[in-house]
């Protein structure tokens, strides 16, 4: 008779023990942080060449960014801006950051896609970290940007890993 008491006390302690697993939740080492600030561009840095095809015009070029608020840094870009005939435009910029974010320090590699149309109106569109280095090495983010007085206007959410 005491071996059937036992065996069900074992099992349900084991029950007990498994069930009070399911409820710890899982420990990540990740931090989420909203970020805003400006992306001015130095247009003294400026080299482009222009091409036309069928009625549309595209540039590509380099500059140097100066990046400022949550983000910041000064930043390599290497960019191309299409100006098509229907009157749309559409921007794609790779930025190379030396950057510093919340006290850590590295390079990131941030892209730059959007639009304005037609030309002269407001450009917008969306930004998203690649990859990143020594500090920034595990960072990712997301967000969006938008013509603002000076520059660019960013907005978004980075999280490291």
């Amino acid at each position: 008779m005491r071996t059937r008491k036992v065996l069900p006390k074992a099992l349900i302690a084991c029950m007990l023990a498994l069930l009070s697993m399911l409820s710890i939740p899982a420990v990540r080492a990740e931090t989420s942080m909203a970020v805003s600030g400006n992306m001015l561009w130095d247009l003294t840095t400026i080299q482009f060449e222009t091409k036309v095809a069928g009625g549309n015009t595209f540039l590509t070029g380099t500059t140097v960014v100066s990046v400022t608020g949550d983000i910041a840094g000064m930043a390599k870009d290497a960019w191309r801006e299409n100006f098509y005939r229907v009157g749309s435009v559409s921007l794609w910029d790779r930025l190379t950051v030396s950057a510093t974010i919340d006290g850590k320090s590295g390079t990131l590699v941030m892209l730059l896609v959007g639009r304005a149309a037609p030309p002269g109106t407001c450009w917008t569109g969306t930004w998203t970290i690649l990859s990143g280095t020594d500090d920034l090495m595990n960072l990712s983010g997301e967000g969006i940007w938008w013509t603002a007085d000076v520059g660019y206007d960013y907005s978004g959410v980075i999280e490291f890993e």
